[in-house]
């Protein structure tokens, strides 16, 4: 079976655990969360299998090509999800991720596929797939608080305009969601911390000139900064409540920006390292 059928079984199960978690916030007869568990549990795991058959049958580079960025990402996203249904049980955050995993691998099925491609100077660092799967796991917190903060300012709005109906009770409280999109940042900042520095260590190896001004790593700076003001405002009580739901909303769109923007290291478009790169992995 071939990586693509495993993401089509991902994508079914994704969509029918964002079903459920629909139904659970719509009514007050809940369905358990060990279902909506089950389900984006399925979905993970397709993920993980489609994802290392992918890596066993080519010997492309490391998550670089636009497939493999959206396979990776959705995986990431998924995996946060399981852990945090698991651990604080928002029933509702589903409705929010799964189908955005669902578009995600959607639009990864319409990218073309990359085929087999010898590794580059970079991609032979033993550093570069741990720099990239902890930039993957970073954005995937970030993206889940940012679900979180939408879910925060949806039940605040109903409960200042007293909207006291089905959807408010099937969500979990304010406090709650803001504990939960906190710990999320966290963790999302510690794994993007580790990406910042490894991707700055193997500029340095390959001697990439003004790695930090390139478009990508801007926006990945400004991203790291924006969450660091957020860690920091709610350790202070300057970013509280709906202020800092706003701000982890600011930190997402910058998180898909730099996901657009492309790694700094990143192959062009024919395969080939930059320049720079190319010189210094000559023997």
């Amino acid at each position: 079976m071939s990586p693509r059928f495993f993401v089509g079984l991902a994508m079914a199960a994704y969509a029918l655990g964002a079903l459920v978690s629909f139904v659970s916030v719509g009514r007050q007869k809940r369905p358990s969360i060990a279902l909506q568990l089950a389900l984006a549990a399925t979905g993970v795991l397709a993920q993980t299998i489609g994802l290392s058959i992918h890596c066993a049958i080519s010997e492309t580079h490391y998550f670089t090509s636009s497939m493999e960025i959206l396979w990776l990402l959705a995986w990431s996203v998924g995996v946060n999800y399981v852990v945090i249904l698991s651990a604080w049980r928002i029933a509702g955050l589903g409705a929010l991720v799964l189908p955005l995993n669902v578009v995600i691998l959607a639009a990864s099925l319409l990218a073309q596929y990359p085929g087999a491609a010898p590794l580059s100077g970079v991609d032979r660092h033993p550093l570069y797939a741990p720099h990239v799967l902890m930039a993957f796991l970073g954005y995937g917190f970030f993206l889940t608080a940012c679900a979180i903060g939408i879910l925060y300012l949806r039940a605040e709005w109903l409960l200042k305009h007293k909207v006291f109906g089905a959807v408010l009770r099937g969500m979990p409280s304010l406090e709650r969601l803001d504990r939960t999109a906190a710990r999320c940042i966290w963790a999302g900042f510690a794994f993007f911390t580790l990406a910042l520095l490894q991707g700055g260590y193997l500029a340095h190896v390959f001697q990439v000139s003004s790695w930090f001004l390139h478009p990508k790593m801007l926006a990945a700076e400004i991203t790291w900064l924006v969450f660091l003001v957020s860690m920091v405002g709610r350790l202070t009580g300057h970013v509280i409540g709906r202020l800092a739901a706003q701000t982890v909303l600011v930190g997402a769109v910058l998180v898909g920006l730099t996901i657009v923007l492309g790694h700094p290291l990143q192959p062009d478009a024919n395969g080939a390292d930059p320049p720079e790169v190319q010189e210094r992995a000559r023997p």
